[in-house]
C-alpha cells in the first residue's frame, strides 16, 4: 500500500490503522444481542446445498489441496464459461477472458487495479458496498458519490448518472441486484448502459446477487447488451447463490 493510500485511511475518523471498523464493532455487539437483524453483511441464512458439500469433501481426499493456476483450473473456468453461456448470454473464452479470484472483494480490487490512473473518478451509487470506495482511495483513484433518493427506489437513474461525469470519469460501478437497494428492470440497465457508451466509460458490473431475486423481473447481465462487452468487467461468485 503507498504511502499516500495509507494517509487517506488515516484521514477516515471512523477509523485509524490497527484499530477495529464501527462496522466491527457493531457486529461483534450484535453477536451478543438477541432478536437483532444484520442488514449490513451479505450472508444469505441459507444452508449449502448439500451437494456441493460433498464435492468439497470428495475434492480434498482425493488431494486437491495444493496451490492451482493463478488465473484458476482450467476445469473451472471451462465450468464458469459454461454456466455465463447458459445463464447470462455472455460468451468468455475460459483460457484468456476468467480469471478466479479469492471471493468477489479481490476480483473489485483487481479490476479496479487494471483500469485506475491516479485521479480518475469512479461513479458509486449510494447506498453501495463500501468496499469499492477503499479500494479506488488505495489505487489514487477518487469515489465520486451519486446520491440516490427514496422517491426513486433508490436506483441510479441515467439523468444521475450523466450529470455526475466529468472529463475525469473512468468508470460507473454497477451492483444489480444491489444490497440494500435491490433489483434494476432490464431497460433501467440498458438505458444506464447507453450513457456509459455515450461517455466511453468502464462498467463494473457486479452480479454477484443475481439469483437473489423475489419477483418476476428477470437479471440481465450488462456484458450481454449490444455495445457493452468490451467496456465491461463482469465480476460474480458462488457465495450469494451456493454456498451461504
Amino acid at each position: 500500500m503507498s504511502c499516500n493510500a495509507l494517509d487517506r485511511l488515516r484521514s477516515d475518523k471512523t477509523r485509524t490503522v490497527g484499530e477495529l471498523s464501527i462496522r466491527t464493532k457493531l457486529l461483534e455487539k450484535a453477536a451478543t444481542l438477541d432478536d437483532v437483524i444484520l442488514m449490513g453483511r451479505g450472508d444469505p441464512d441459507l444452508p449449502t446445498p448439500k451437494h456441493i458439500i460433498e464435492a468439497a469433501k470428495k475434492a480434498i481426499d482425493n488431494g486437491a489441496t495444493h496451490y492451482t493456476h493463478v488465473r484458476g483450473t482450467i476445469e473451472l473456468r471451462e465450468a464458469i464459461a459454461e454456466k455465463l453461456k447458459r445463464d447470462n448470454n455472455l460468451d468468455y473464452d475460459p483460457e484468456n477472458e476468467i480469471t478466479v479470484t479469492v471471493g468477489a472483494e479481490e476480483a473489485v480490487f483487481l479490476s479496479l487495479f487494471g483500469i485506475l490512473n491516479p485521479g480518475d473518478e469512479v461513479l458509486v451509487p449510494e447506498p453501495r458496498y463500501n468496499s469499492y470506495d477503499e479500494a479506488i482511495l488505495m489505487l489514487g483513484g477518487v469515489p465520486k458519490v451519486v446520491k440516490c433518493i427514496p422517491e426513486e427506489n433508490f436506483r441510479l437513474t441515467p439523468e444521475r448518472l450523466e450529470a455526475n461525469i466529468s472529463p475525469k470519469t473512468k468508470a460507473i460501478s454497477l451492483v444489480n441486484p444491489g444490497n440494500p437497494v435491490g433489483m434494476y428492470d432490464p431497460e433501467q440497465v440498458k438505458e444506464l448502459c447507453q450513457i456509459a457508451i455515450k461517455h466511453d466509460l468502464i462498467v463494473i458490473s457486479d452480479e454477484i446477487y443475481e439469483n437473489i431475486i423475489f419477483d418476476d423481473t428477470p437479471h440481465l447481465s450488462v456484458a450481454s447488451i449490444p455495445g457493452m462487452r468490451e467496456r465491461t468487467i463482469t465480476i460474480n461468485g458462488p457465495s450469494k447463490s451456493y454456498m451461504p
